[in-house]
């Protein structure tokens, strides 16, 4: 029988409350609406990166500028 689990689990803490805060506030919204983009070049859009960063900035938990200068970077 194998023993290992084919699924990776998180806690994911705080998380749900800053995401929740950030649909509620329509951040993501009004990015999108601020910053002119082409939406059909896109499959998600500045609004929903913007969303992304701020939950991956706050998961960490020792935040480094190494991290965020690396997002940039191709």
């Amino acid at each position: 029988m194998n023993t290992e689990t084919p699924y990776l689990s998180y806690n994911l803490d705080h998380l749900g409350l800053i995401a929740g805060m950030v649909d509620e506030l329509g951040l993501s919204e009004l990015i999108d609406t601020v910053i002119k983009q082409d939406h059909e070049q896109r499959q998600v859009s500045l609004g929903q990166c913007v969303k992304a960063m701020i939950l991956k900035r706050s998961w960490l938990r020792k935040p480094s500028l190494v991290s965020d200068a690396a997002l940039f970077q191709e």
